[in-house]
């Protein structure tokens, strides 16, 4: 089984002719990889984006009726340069930058058996950008859950990490296996906070269960925002791919750095190879 988790960082700041152009770059990668469960975060659509009809939608689903498909979204404009094997799923989350509407989003192949997502922050104001919530997908013919995260951060007085991993861990599918996947915003190297707290609920980190480890860091910029006062720090990996079980893991390598798929967002990705289907 191969998965991907790639915070896009998709639309913000960007002409159009550049975002398909990346469009572009991105498929291409996706085709020649094949990955099999692939968990996007901050995938934006224009918010004054013409609505797209729901029946015109084949492949893609959204999971708030209420929140409309839009002209600029960007799974849907990257979905048709992809093969056509490859079904997706968005969450409108948050209001981003004024322009945008933020969700969280899987590519997977194959169809769905299920899906599902939970508040996980305090606020469920759609125009707090500290909005936060988890996407779940389980798939035809299989009982693996795969949950799509982007968490706060472990300071925040508002919003904290804790609090979330709290409300997430309550609400985990139980019995089957669980994959997590997604910008955790925690280091490993900072102890004792979100990093820590996560492999104490029983879960494994796939990078270090891998028998094959390429690169480590996925966000090397000290400008992100939500860490610029913690600048101090450098380079960090913060995007991770985490199972409740102890996973037969061949490959984790970082991509989507320049070197190892394109360079179109400020984060890299994550790819994780099992030896399990």
């Amino acid at each position: 089984m191969k998965l991907l988790t790639w915070n896009t960082h998709s639309l913000v700041g960007k002409e159009k002719e550049q975002i398909r152009e990346e469009q572009r770059q991105v498929a291409a990668y996706l085709g020649e990889h094949c990955p099999d469960v692939v968990a996007l975060q901050e995938v934006n659509q224009p918010r004054e984006g013409a609505i797209v009809p729901r029946d015109s939608i084949e492949r893609l689903s959204s999971c708030e009726c209420h929140m409309p498909l839009r002209e600029g979204n960007y799974l849907l404009d990257l979905m048709g340069e992809l093969p056509a094997g490859y079904r997706g799923v968005w969450l409108p989350m948050k209001k981003s930058y004024d322009r945008w509407e933020e969700g969280l989003a899987f590519l997977y192949r194959g169809k769905a058996a299920e899906l599902r997502w939970l508040p996980l922050s305090l606020s469920r104001d759609y125009n707090n950008w500290k909005t936060r919530m988890a996407l779940f997908l389980r798939r035809e013919g299989e009982a693996d859950w795969f949950c799509n995260l982007h968490l706060g951060w472990w300071e925040d007085e508002e919003e904290p990490f804790l609090n979330q991993w709290h409300r997430l861990a309550r609400a985990l599918p139980r019995g089957e296996r669980l994959w997590l996947m997604g910008d955790f915003n925690s280091s490993p190297d900072i102890r004792g906070e979100g990093y820590d707290t996560v492999a104490s609920g029983g879960f494994y980190d796939c990078y270090t269960l891998a028998r094959q480890r390429q690169g480590e860091e996925t966000v090397t910029r000290t400008d992100l925002d939500g860490w610029r006062e913690r600048a101090s720090r450098g380079s960090m990996r913060i995007d991770q791919v985490w199972c409740r079980h102890p996973a037969r893991i061949r490959v984790c390598r970082i991509c989507m750095d320049g070197k190892e798929g394109p360079l179109v967002s400020d984060h890299y990705g994550v790819w994780v190879e099992t030896d399990e289907k």
